[in-house]
């Protein structure tokens, strides 16, 4: 689901004063189960990415009207007529700037997630049967070289 990192967590474990070679789903693991319930923080930051994200869309402020023009700046970089976050990350993972959108779309990819945003700007072709060149190239499985 997630990329675990075994390097970083096991420098948080002497901090915790925990031992490093107790099994992970002991500390992973439920407390009902006899488990230590500690959260992975790669999915804790994630979780706290996509609140504060949903949030600020949510509310309609000021920050949630940039997330929406950051959003739309994406969507236009992907050329791509349908929604930036309902796509797999790894299609436009090399042609894409990295930003606080993108570590989003990578947990959601990880995650098997898409997230719809109702607000979201998406191109609409000119005339109908028309396609753009980046879904012509996902289309045909081009590789980033050749784009």
């Amino acid at each position: 689901m997630y990329k675990f990192h075994p390097g970083k967590f096991a420098a948080l474990l002497p901090k915790l004063h925990l031992n490093r070679h107790t099994p992970r789903a002991v500390h992973f693991g439920s407390l009902t189960l006899g488990g230590m319930a500690l959260w992975d923080q790669y999915v804790n930051q994630g979780y706290e990415q996509l609140k504060s994200f949903t949030g600020h869309l949510k509310l309609n402020n000021e920050v949630g009207q940039q997330v929406l023009i950051l959003l739309s700046y994406i969507q236009l970089l992907s050329s791509s007529s349908s929604p930036i976050l309902q796509q797999s990350f790894h299609l436009f993972d090399s042609w894409l700037e990295p930003t606080w959108i993108s570590s989003i779309r990578h947990l959601l990819a990880d995650a098997s997630m898409t997230l719809q945003v109702g607000l979201q700007w998406v191109p609409t072709p000119p005339c109908k049967g028309n396609i753009t060149l980046m879904d012509a190239a996902i289309k045909f499985k081009l590789a980033p070289s050749v784009i």
